[in-house]
């Protein structure tokens, strides 16, 4: 009876070695202090496009350094209310990636628009300083 326990613990704890370093980053990692998680930098860019699907919420990030198809599938709802296209992004990789699953969003800058005057406001004029 002793010898199967010790096969059973042998067991387990080989496949709990295995499966950690996988499963470990994924689960673990939001919850692990920024020294242990390793090296991370900032990837700002342009998301040129933003699309809907079963699975989760799929945008594409240009950048400097190429781009970046981002896919989340958490938090679907209130990124795909912040996030739209024109919009600046800055999202945290271990590097550049050009595919990513539920990157963190550090940064959004909304797209500048340009007011239109409406028509009931008038031009100034640019001859203010003259005199009739």
């Amino acid at each position: 009876m002793r010898r199967w326990a010790i096969i059973f613990v042998f067991i387990i704890g080989f496949g709990l070695g295995l499966s950690g370093p996988i499963l470990a980053p994924r689960y673990l990692g939001p919850y692990l202090p920024q020294f242990v998680q390793g090296k991370t930098e900032d990837v700002k860019g342009k998301v040129e496009q933003k699309q809907m699907e079963e699975e989760g919420l799929l945008i594409t990030v240009s950048t400097d350094q190429g781009a970046i198809l981002a896919k989340f599938k958490q938090k679907v709802a209130e990124i795909n209310l912040l996030v739209k296209e024109g919009d600046t992004i800055t999202l945290r990789l271990k590097g550049y990636e050009p595919f990513v699953n539920d990157p963190t969003v550090v940064k959004v800058e909304k797209r500048k628009t340009s007011p239109l005057p409406s028509s009931n406001e008038t031009m100034p004029s640019s001859n203010q300083n003259e005199s009739f």
